[in-house]
């Protein structure tokens, strides 16, 4: 999928430069990864010389780990009789991340107004 959503925003920069005439646009991307797919993740680009993209591009920032809820209640989830288990916070942690990162100041520096999820 990471393959394909470069092609992609590769295509925008494409057209952005004729829309604009400008040359040389870049539209970063931000992969948002856990503590079990970073690795991978950065060896996939790696191994791909990033599919095309320039390194300055691509960020990646990585999931906090949580406690992890058992049930319905919220009750904790134990790894042990004294170790809470932990996950990857989610989703809702993305701009929180964007935000910790720098990006969203970087960002709005470079007058940027628009940001997609995908």
């Amino acid at each position: 999928y990471l393959e394909i959503y470069i092609k992609y925003i590769q295509a925008m920069q494409h057209m952005a430069e004729k829309k604009t005439g400008e040359s040389n646009i870049k539209i970063p991307l931000v992969i948002m990864t856990s503590g079990d797919t970073d690795p991978m993740t950065r060896q996939l680009l790696a191994d791909n010389n990033n599919f095309g993209m320039d390194e300055d591009q691509i960020q990646i920032v990585c999931q906090d780990k949580v406690a992890a809820l058992k049930d319905s209640v919220a009750g904790l989830s134990l790894k042990s009789q004294w170790k809470i288990e932990t996950k990857p916070h989610g989703h809702g942690d993305v701009h929180h991340l964007l935000y910790r990162e720098g990006h969203v100041d970087k960002w709005e520096k470079e007058g940027r107004k628009h940001v997609i999820f995908l």
